[in-house]
């Protein structure tokens, strides 16, 4: 919010003064009383499954070997189904069928972001990555994700990133782990 306020110094319609009302939650030009609101960029964030396994990626900016969910951001006049599917596609070259959402989550770190979380089953399972998006994605069976669950929770700011060679999910505060878990828990009840 408070980069919002900084950008949003002058309206977009006259170019007059705004100011915040409503403690902040909009901006009114003084001079044309337009009314300004905060962009909120929509992201989906799609854990896909095909049986006992998760396509887990690792993207160009992920630190170590973190993998996770595949995500992106939801095109004007798409909806959050054919969003999924076509981030999946685009960037694993994984075909998936049925999608249901899950929740969602504000993304404060890269301004004005919503993620929102679903889960997709895939009807195929050959993986061609985009290679400008990923480093790398491939099926990882329950156990295995179960056991990246429990690393992640041992303490994401004990992690020396230089000697970190096995996989891991993102840390508990973010949705990619929350969906990741509840779909480990779903058929592995454990003290996670």
């Amino acid at each position: 919010m408070l980069e919002w306020h900084k950008k949003t110094q002058f309206c977009a319609k006259c170019g007059g003064p705004t100011e915040p009302v409503e403690t902040g939650a909009k901006r009114r030009c003084k001079k044309c009383q337009e009314k300004h609101y905060p962009r909120t960029d929509p992201v989906v964030l799609i854990l896909v499954y095909r049986g006992d396994h998760l396509l887990m990626s690792h993207g160009k900016r992920h630190p170590g070997h973190v993998y996770t969910c595949v995500a992106g951001f939801i095109e004007a006049g798409e909806s959050l189904e054919e969003a999924a599917r076509r981030e999946v596609k685009e960037e694993t070259g994984v075909i998936v069928g049925k999608v249901k959402y899950h929740s969602s989550q504000p993304w404060p770190f890269l301004g004005g972001q919503l993620m929102i979380g679903v889960e997709a089953e895939a009807i195929t399972d050959t993986i061609t990555i985009d290679p400008v998006e990923l480093e790398d994605a491939k099926w990882v069976h329950r156990k295995e994700v179960e056991q990246m669950l429990q690393r992640s929770l041992q303490g994401w700011d004990t992690i020396d990133w230089s000697t970190m060679t096995e996989m891991i999910i993102p840390p508990p505060l973010s949705l990619a782990h929350q969906i990741i878990k509840r779909w480990v828990l779903r058929s592995t009840p454990s003290q996670l």
